[in-house]
């Protein structure tokens, strides 16, 4: 009998981490020059509890500097790239890497350098914010799961170059991650699809013709 519970139990391990989520709440503090301005943008991921609350030197050297580009997250950042490449398709979403290298530091003047060479004026940066550890057993029958689970939340910035006030703010996505369910590529096609909903319902992302669109090319010195 035990054995046929198994499958059952670990059915609702997978349905319950995968349908915990904390609401998102969103806060827009109406910076953007126009509805629909982003065509495209450079994705930043950090794990910080740090906050921005002005676009500068200051804030880029606690937040980013060295953080961005760091080894620890290079291999999730790729995955994390991808799947946002691929949700926010035909806004076109730079990867880092192709002008930045891994494990450097790069100041502030040369960060935004970098961008202006490469017409990239927006920013999406997402920071991985708190993440608590959570045990929650599943009995069932006379079945005992254990199943320890993160609850990560995150705060996400939409930044332009120029502009020293972020244009929009978000806080949330809230994830209960527990085991398989923590694989990078599930993560990062929620947050991607979330995040794209948000931003779409702000009107934030570019919704016309995009042939005049410049071609980006990948940087040839990092």
């Amino acid at each position: 009998m035990k054995s046929y519970l198994f499958i059952p139990a670990m059915f609702l391990i997978a349905l319950m981490l995968s349908s915990c989520y904390t609401p998102k709440s969103v806060v827009n503090n109406s910076e953007l020059r126009q509805k629909g301005d982003v065509m495209n943008f450079i994705l930043l991921y950090v794990d910080s509890s740090d906050e921005i609350f002005e676009w500068n030197e200051e804030y880029y050297n606690r937040l980013l500097k060295g953080k961005f580009n760091n080894l620890e997250r290079s291999q999730f950042r790729q995955v994390f790239h991808d799947k946002f490449r691929r949700k926010f398709n035909p806004t076109f979403v730079h990867n880092y890497a192709d002008y930045f290298s891994t494990h450097k530091e790069y100041s502030f003047e040369e960060f935004n350098q970098q961008l202006s060479k490469q017409n990239i004026d927006h920013i999406l940066l997402v920071s991985q914010k708190s993440s608590k550890s959570e045990v929650m057993p599943l009995v069932v029958g006379d079945w005992v799961l254990p199943a320890t689970s993160n609850r990560n939340h995150y705060q996400v910035y939409l930044l332009e170059r120029d502009n020293p006030n972020p244009i929009w703010i978000s806080y949330g996505y809230g994830l209960l991650e527990g085991g398989w369910y923590m694989r990078p590529k599930k993560i990062s096609k929620y947050l991607a699809k979330t995040i794209r909903r948000a931003m779409e319902q702000d009107e934030l992302l570019f919704a016309g013709n995009r042939t005049g669109r410049a071609s980006t090319q990948t940087a040839s010195n990092k």
